[in-house]
């Protein structure tokens, strides 16, 4: 999830060295219950709609699989774990408040801090700048 402007200045050198603690403690898997999906890994989803890991990567962005499987039509994402602020302060980084979590889950738990209604909807209109 990418840092907004205006708290871009709590994100100093610093927060690299605590980025990587955080994924070193989650021993760089999401730290959302039941998922563990790891930083790094490449994954996709079979017919059936699971996600399965077809490979893994810390510094490519094509590596020789994902070229071989969007030729074949089947998208393939890296997963690139992100450090969520539980109590949504970004200037809490308080280790014991911080979780690396994957795309998916950090972008849900964002969603239920902050949930927005569909555009369109009488309470969209009602709530202006949401």
């Amino acid at each position: 999830m990418p840092i907004r402007p205006e708290h871009r200045h709590l994100y100093g050198p610093v927060w690299r060295r605590i980025r990587a603690a955080i994924l070193e403690r989650a021993g760089h898997r999401c730290d959302e219950p039941g998922c563990r999906i790891g930083d790094g890994w490449l994954v996709q989803k079979d017919l059936d709609g699971r996600v399965v890991v077809v490979g893994a990567t810390r510094r490519a962005r094509i590596s020789p699989v994902d070229a071989q499987m969007q030729r074949l039509g089947q998208p393939v994402t890296e997963i690139v774990l992100t450090v969520h602020h539980a109590d949504g302060n970004p200037a809490n980084n308080d280790p014991r408040n911080l979780l690396a979590l994957c795309q998916r889950h950090h972008l849900a738990c964002h969603r239920r801090r902050n949930p927005s209604p569909p555009a369109g909807s009488s309470n969209a209109a009602a709530n202006p700048g949401r």
